[in-house]
């Protein structure tokens, strides 16, 4: 039986602190698992960064693993709300260009948050997060909802077969996506590199040519 994610214990302490003070906690946290992985990360660093002291952060959360499970949630929430706001500012487009839009959201979003990012790559690569399988699960949940809404909305506009088999074609986009993404970061996942840390236009030409490919395959 898969064990169930525990609830994230924060403390009031921690809640009721100023804005500022609690992103600076965050901000700190979430590179400090991105730069080094669960295992590696450590709290004396991150009290070191913060000018605080040790006591202080066990004030706000109970352990290591309290802290890494509220940044994890956090990050989910932020990729969440990009999301959404793609899915929202794209309604009354054609499901390919959303798809489109879906896959240049992701690298926009890499860009602008690249420690969020590096704390997915550690949690995908590395085994010594605690829950892992779990915290891996949610992810592939919520981007498969994500492109279920998206499908469904195509194939009730006609814009996708009826025929196609729904929870393939999420499986695969889902594998397009997070493929993209990887290549985009990751030297070696693609010949010659040709999408790592390419330029807007590469980068806009594979989203196209992936789209038409998808295109191809979905309309029946």
């Amino acid at each position: 039986m898969k064990a169930s994610l525990p609830l994230i214990q924060v403390q009031s302490t921690f809640i009721n602190l100023p804005e500022e003070k609690k992103n600076r906690i965050l901000d700190t946290a979430i590179n400090e698992f991105a730069e080094k992985g669960y295992g590696a990360a450590s709290i004396n660093s991150m009290v070191n960064r913060l000018g605080i002291s040790k006591g202080s952060i066990f004030q706000y959360f109970n352990n290591k693993k309290s802290l890494y499970f509220y940044v994890f949630d956090y990050a989910v929430g932020l990729v969440r709300r990009t999301l959404v706001q793609v899915k929202e500012n794209t309604e009354n487009e054609e499901v390919f260009e959303r798809i489109r839009k879906s896959l240049l959201a992701g690298v926009e979003f890499i860009q602008k948050h690249p420690y969020i990012y590096r704390l997915y790559l550690n949690l995908q690569l590395g085994n010594d997060t605690p829950f892992r399988n779990e915290l891996i699960h949610k992810i592939r949940i919520f981007s498969a909802e994500y492109l279920s809404s998206l499908l469904e909305k195509g194939i009730e506009r006609g814009e996708i077969s009826n025929k196609i088999y729904l929870n393939q074609a999420v499986f695969l986009l889902d594998a397009v996506l997070d493929r993209f993404l990887l290549a985009h970061t990751i030297p070696y996942l693609t010949w010659e590199d040709s999408l790592y840390k390419a330029s807007r236009k590469t980068v806009e030409e594979w989203a196209l040519g992936l789209t038409n490919l998808l295109r191809g395959g979905l309309q029946g």
